[in-house]
């Protein structure tokens, strides 16, 4: 997903040329579920302040990986310690 959006960016740099204004495009794709959990309670938090820590798109990413592991990870995990 944001391989997708940094490709939305890129073609339209003149609308999102600063980190809120990602922020928020990608915060407007989280309707539905966990994601939209996740996107009332970061707003919350981020409340009176910036979205993006430091102003930087950087930062939101990294937060956004940390919140969203990879499944697949933990399977990949379980698999290896079944097997020794």
């Amino acid at each position: 997903m944001i391989q997708e959006a940094e490709v939305h960016f890129a073609v339209q740099d003149k609308i999102y040329n600063t980190p809120n204004k990602k922020v928020y495009y990608i915060l407007s794709l989280f309707k539905t579920g966990n994601t939209k959990l996740w996107k009332e309670q970061y707003l919350q938090q981020c409340e009176g302040k910036t979205l993006c820590k430091g102003d930087l798109w950087k930062t939101f990413k990294e937060t956004l990986n940390k919140s969203f592991c990879n499944i697949e990870s933990k399977d990949d995990a379980m698999t290896q310690l079944q097997q020794i």
